[in-house]
């Protein structure tokens, strides 16, 4: 198929296909005589885990380790590159749920803010730890 049915039967944007491609995470081949990439059913499998993986905030190199996994059946190499970016996705909130604790304390000490401002109501963090 080519990539615009199997843009239209992912509902994925050509560019984006095209984008992949040439980060290395699709290699479709190409009709000799016209020269257009032809999209095979793995093809397909791979744009809607891309698709998917790009949900969840995914760097391109741990993409391309995920498909390169699932492809092969590497399920559990799959699953543990899963858990590793569920780590580092975490760490890297709680590393800026701090800086916004932070920056409040710091709005608090120079007069900009004051504890029982209403906005800190919706930082569940803070209100937790300034009850």
């Amino acid at each position: 198929m080519t990539i615009g049915e199997a843009a239209e039967l992912t509902n994925v944007q050509t560019s984006a296909i095209r984008h992949w491609e040439k980060e290395g995470l699709l290699s479709p081949e190409r009709n000799l005589e016209n020269g257009y990439r032809l999209y095979t059913p793995v093809h397909i499998r791979q744009i809607l885990l891309i698709r998917t993986l790009r949900k969840t905030v995914y760097f391109l190199d741990k993409m391309k380790e995920v498909v390169d996994a699932v492809e092969h059946q590497s399920i559990e190499k799959a699953k543990k590159i899963t858990e590793e970016a569920l780590v580092s996705i975490h760490q890297r909130n709680r590393q800026q749920f701090n800086g916004v604790h932070q920056m409040i304390e710091l709005c608090i000490e120079v007069g900009m803010m004051e504890y029982n401002d209403p906005s800190l109501l919706y930082l569940p963090y803070w209100y937790e730890h300034h009850k």
